[in-house]
């Protein structure tokens, strides 16, 4: 190899015996130990490859051969700096003194011979020449677009990402990167045909600027330039539904980088409802995450209301028009974040649902403020009928969109919301729950939306048992989830109507064991059930309940159920006394105490209200109920 090396940097002249041992020292190059040998010789052969690659290209028609001299010497010197990149970071340390100071340049290059010595030289100096002479050829392509400049950029392309794979310096190498603003240069070259050969390493640039900016000098904060090239080239010039999905998952991750706007929004809605999603279901849904992100909300400090509301009517305006399941679930999705307190939940109603007046825009891009009617007036049943009948739910992950229900939802909604037909509650409640180990987000919030429809349904007749049903067949086997468990507490608390398998179901729930991280919800619902008992409310398919069971399924499991609340109460005492706190009670403890003792009393009434003596073999409960009303 350093045969090679000599016979690379010594003749006084470039030959073909140039090009010929280039190529030899990037096939030896391969070899990740000549990568490690090699180190030792770069500062002298970064040189000879400056002056390669700062030769010109030769107008002169007469001189073929020399410019396909030229031409093989570029070619083969970049494959070779490239090799001596690849899963090296002590090379690519070398190619990346932090140091650089480009407007320093010609001032250094003027001393560049006065710097030499013995062969070596001022690294600092190669470095930026090296990374000066790459600018120059990026910025000089769109001038002299031809064969060879093509290989030339791709070629450097390359080279680029050689910094971002593999190596446990990237970030040191992307503040390098940053502070060249190499990225200026490769913007106006950016087209459809090599987005994916530079996509990833300005994805991982730009990114690195945008996600800890506030760790980095202002030199190295996301420019005007950047942010141009993000939020306008891409989009323009390069339409995703032509691409194949590793280059257009390099678009979605860039246009991320954006910050959100309401004429981005509009456009990758409409590039969702261009995507075909028998090509990728992964981009559809990726363009639908982006929508999301993009779209103007509450939570993102730099948005005002007036370019949130403006959001809000982009998505109601959509929602009606669109056949796309996917642009209409992000519209749910971007409606539900404008609603953040009783306030912007009154402002939505008012702007959804208001027929003669509602803010809308001056322009397409969502900017403008005043009143007007909207062009397709909605109501409450119509939203209801779009969203659960007529727009069929094709990916569990649209389904995220009940969020707007959960923020929406006022008692109008929920009991309108149940007067349609419960097939279409049943076929989202199933595709949720085929899905919930692996989207458990989402099956949060569609039990947060069943919960909140229970709540502010007031009709006893009015559940929706099969929804329910599957839910308590499918996700409650262990009786250990505490969403599924909120819903079953609501259900009893509300005295619904129900069928006899259903409410022995729930009462098996209440007494299975104490619900450590919600016991006082447990005791309130012990107690609002002892008080239907007491008063005759039960109501089980319009017949009272069959007093065996309600003895099986209730009152015998309350006695060993009592007695772990007597131990939990006991030890949560003898924690506080441990603590030294004598002198102040704990009300946590107070309150659980009280309300177990209330619980106690109404046990007591019951049993001593029992006419048919079903609950003669309970001596041990009613001991135990008077221990606990007798306790200090």
């Amino acid at each position: 190899m350093d045969e090679l090396i000599q016979n690379i940097i010594e003749p006084s002249s470039l030959s073909e015996d140039t090009i010929n041992s280039l190529h030899e020292l990037g096939d030896l190059l391969r070899d990740g130990t000549n990568r490690i040998i090699i180190h030792d010789k770069l500062s002298i052969l970064l040189p000879r490859f400056n002056q390669i690659l700062s030769l010109l290209t030769n107008q002169n028609q007469n001189q073929n051969q020399n410019q396909l001299l030229m031409n093989k010497l570029q070619l083969e010197t970049l494959r070779v700096i490239i090799n001596i990149l690849a899963n090296n970071d002590l090379n690519r340390d070398f190619f990346t003194n932090l140091t650089p100071k480009l407007s320093e340049i010609n001032n250094k290059k003027d001393s560049h011979k006065d710097k030499e010595k013995g062969g070596e030289f001022d690294i600092d100096i190669i470095v930026n020449e090296f990374w000066s002479i790459i600018k120059i050829h990026l910025d000089n392509y769109m001038n002299k677009i031809d064969h060879h400049s093509d290989r030339i950029i791709e070629f450097i392309f390359i080279l680029l990402n050689q910094f971002i794979y593999d190596t446990d310096h990237k970030s040191q190498y992307l503040e390098f990167f940053n502070s060249l603003k190499i990225q200026w240069e490769i913007y106006p070259l950016i087209n459809e045909d090599n987005i994916g050969d530079i996509g990833e390493f300005l994805y991982e640039l730009l990114s690195s600027s945008s996600s800890s900016s506030s760790s980095l000098s202002s030199s190295n904060l996301l420019t005007e330039t950047d942010r141009t090239f993000l939020s306008g080239k891409i989009l323009l010039d390069i339409p995703i539904n032509d691409l194949d999905e590793e280059t257009a998952l390099i678009i979605i991750n860039l246009l991320s980088l954006n910050k959100p706007s309401n004429e981005l929004y509009k456009k990758i809605l409409q590039q969702i409802e261009l995507y075909d999603t028998n090509e990728s279901i992964l981009i559809k849904r990726k363009l639908f995450v982006l929508a999301s992100d993009l779209a103007p909300i509450y939570d993102d400090n730099n948005t005002t209301m007036i370019e949130q509301e403006s959001a809000l009517n982009i998505s109601i305006d959509q929602l009606q028009s669109t056949n796309d399941p996917y642009v209409f679930s992000c519209c749910c999705i971007t409606i539900g974040n404008f609603i953040h307190d009783k306030s912007s939940m009154e402002k939505a109603l008012t702007i959804l649902f208001d027929k003669s007046t509602t803010p809308t825009t001056s322009t397409s891009t969502g900017t403008g403020t005043g009143t007007g009617r909207r062009s397709i007036p909605l109501t409450i049943d119509k939203l209801i009928s779009l969203y659960f009948e007529i727009n069929k739910i094709t990916d569990v992950v649209q389904i995220q969109s009940i969020h707007m229900w959960n923020n929406l939802m006022n008692e109008t909604i929920a009991n309108k919301i149940l007067t349609i037909s419960e097939d279409y509650l049943l076929k989202f409640t199933k595709i949720i729950i085929d899905n919930g180990k692996y989207y458990r987000e989402i099956l949060i919030l569609y039990l947060k939306f069943i919960k909140k429809l229970i709540k502010l349904t007031k009709h006893k007749d009015s559940p929706p048992y099969k929804v329910l049903e599957y839910i308590f067949q499918n996700l409650d086997k262990d009786h250990n989830s505490n969403d599924i468990l909120d819903i079953k507490y609501l259900l009893l608390q509300q005295g619904r109507r129900y069928t006899k398998e259903m409410f022995m179901e729930l009462l098996k729930s209440l007494v299975h064991g104490v619900n450590t991280t919600n016991v006082l919800e447990q005791l309130k619902t012990i107690a609002i059930v002892n008080q239907q008992i007491l008063n005759g409310e039960l109501i089980v398919n319009n017949n009272d309940v069959v007093d065996e069971l309600l003895v099986k399924n209730y009152f015998h499991p309350l006695e060993n159920l009592l007695n772990q609340f007597i131990s939990l109460l006991e030890d949560s005492k003898l924690q506080d006394n441990n603590n030294n706190n004598h002198n102040n009670p704990n009300w946590e403890i107070k309150i659980f105490q009280n309300n177990l003792k209330f619980v106690a009393v109404s046990i007591i009434k019951i049993i001593e209200q029992d006419s048919n003596d079903l609950l003669t073999t309970t001596t041990e409960l009613l001991n135990i109920c008077r221990d606990i009303i007798n306790a200090k």
